[in-house]
């Protein structure tokens, strides 16, 4: 046999390995492998977290089995509230409230008991078109609470309270500030003020202040002026109406007139004075109304029913039907009722001889011997007996003779004087600051600068 196929048939005998030293070689590199691969086996356990990465939690379902699941935080809680809602409704020209809360789909019992927890808060005959209801419901419609708006600063709120309601009066934050105002006529005071942008309520307490000194309906002329100093009041920023005008000024006819306001008193209502401490007010008023035109003056005149001329012994002022008439002093009434071609007639009497007489009125306020204040409503404007139209005809008698009211000249009430002099002139002197201060800073001239 060769030897080659001795040598083929059996090889030689190879040198003995050492198999430990291969296996530990063997898991070394399979570590190595694995690691570069697919990193750190202990970071799937503990995530890391960089400066710029944010921790992130790990999927429930990737969490090894000895973990257990977050609990759910909403487990064991009560049901959350029902969800409650509001709705208003505004009353109507013509409607009654209960008529405006049924459209709110109230009951009548429900109605009638929130009605009547506001008894005594809420007088329901006061309500007008524009105020409002603010119903608020509970989930179930069951009413929790009705508050009722009258304006700005008054609301009234009916809470259910156990089966009832229990009602109280929202208290509002009213905020004064005190404004100038200031302008000069051209057509009519009226249009003047309201030209300011101003609330036409502002002219009355005006022409209240100076009606012993001006008659706005004959007196007023193109050109005059016209200031005050007034408060204003504000409610969560609205407005909601004047108070006190603290210092007032008229030039009329280049005929200057001030007035500032005494602080009222306790139980008292405030007083005008003029600079020098001397009373506003007069035994007799200039004109019977706040405002209107002089129709007919006093004097000769063609009568307009009767057709002849004759003495007319009085001024006439027209004025819409129904217009408030004051009388123009303290006094008696001496006469009320229907007196002839005069209509509907009042006359009152006067300390000093005189007598005050207004006709034509639609309607008569007094009774005859009854007593009556300056500015008292003693009827309203008419068109009763021989007149024509709608007016008031004003008479004024001295010593029972008829004058002419325009030319007469009436006694002041008393004038300050000692301490209480002195304490007003110091007050009008702040007065007068703050209106040269606004109007420097309003640019406005002095619409007195001849008063010295």
């Amino acid at each position: 046999m060769p030897r080659d196929m001795l040598w083929r048939q059996a090889p030689p005998p190879r040198r003995p390995t050492n198999v430990p030293l291969l296996t530990v070689v063997g898991l070394v590199v399979i570590n190595l492998a694995v690691f570069v691969y697919h990193g750190d086996p202990r970071e799937k356990l503990t995530p890391r977290v960089t400066a710029d990465e944010p921790r992130t939690t790990t999927p429930k379902e990737s969490l090894p089995e000895t973990l257990e699941p977050p609990v759910d935080p909403t487990v064991g809680l009560r049901s959350p509230l029902p969800v409650q809602r509001v709705e208003t409704v505004t009353l109507a020209s013509g409607q009654l409230p209960a008529h405006a809360l049924r459209s709110l789909a109230l009951d009548d019992d429900t109605i009638s008991r929130v009605f009547s927890s506001l008894k005594g808060l809420v007088d329901f005959r006061r309500m007008r078109p524009g105020h409002s209801f603010a119903a608020r419901f509970n989930g179930d419609n069951s009413l929790l609470s009705l508050t009722l708006s009258l304006g700005l600063t008054e609301e009234f709120i009916a809470e259910a309270m156990e089966g009832s309601f229990e009602a109280r009066r929202i208290e509002k934050t009213v905020e004064t500030v005190v404004d100038h105002v200031a302008g000069s006529v051209n057509s009519s005071l009226w249009n003047a003020v309201v030209a300011t942008g101003e609330r036409a309520s502002l002219i009355p307490a005006f022409v209240d202040i100076f009606a012993w000194e001006v008659d706005f309906y004959r007196d007023v002329q193109r050109g005059d002026g016209f200031e005050v100093l007034v408060e204003k009041r504000y409610v969560d920023g609205g407005f909601v109406g004047y108070g006190d005008i603290l210092a007032a000024r008229y030039t009329n006819v280049n005929r200057p007139h001030s007035a500032f306001l005494r602080p009222r008193e306790e139980g008292k209502a405030g007083v005008y004075y003029d600079s020098e401490g001397r009373s506003m007010r007069k035994q007799l008023l200039k004109a019977p109304l706040k405002y209107g035109r002089v129709t007919s003056g006093f004097g000769r005149r063609r009568h307009p029913i009767l057709g002849y001329t004759r003495q007319h012994n009085g001024v006439d002022y027209g004025v819409p039907t129904g217009t408030a008439v004051w009388t123009v002093g303290d006094g008696r009434v001496t006469r009320a009722g229907w007196a002839g071609g005069y209509g509907r007639l009042v006359a009152v009497q006067h300390m000093n001889g005189w007598t005050s007489q207004y006709a034509h009125l639609s309607s008569i306020a007094v009774k005859v011997g009854q007593r009556v204040s300056q500015k008292d409503l003693i009827g309203r404007v008419g068109s009763t007996g021989l007149a024509t139209g709608p007016h008031l005809h004003y008479e004024l008698k001295k010593h029972g003779k008829f004058v002419n009211p325009a030319e007469q000249r009436f006694e002041r009430a008393p004038s300050l004087s000692g301490d209480d002099l002195a304490r007003f002139k110091s007050r009008v002197a702040e007065l007068v600051r703050q209106l040269d201060q606004a109007r420097v800073a309003r640019g406005v001239l002095d619409p007195l600068a001849q008063e010295g």
